[in-house]
């Protein structure tokens, strides 16, 4: 990382999905995604009621989260 451009730090869009019932990756309201704020300059993360298999259990709402995210920075 440390020889990476701009010392590893992404400076595009980044969005997380963060699983809202999974207390192992769960990002928000922890420390957990502390590293991964500091590594991204422009960080969404958007909570979406899943689990584990976040596609499988929550599909729609992650398809939108995804398409919210690309419509919030005219990506779409």
């Amino acid at each position: 990382m440390r020889k990476a451009p701009d010392g590893g730090r992404l400076t595009q869009s980044v969005l997380f999905v963060d699983r809202e019932w999974d207390a192992i990756c769960n990002v928000s309201g922890n420390s957990q995604g502390d590293p991964m704020r500091a590594a991204c300059a422009d960080l969404t993360v958007a909570r979406v009621p899943a689990g584990l298999r976040l596609p499988l259990e929550s599909k729609a709402q992650h398809t939108e989260a995804i398409r919210a995210w690309l419509r919030s920075r005219n990506l779409r």
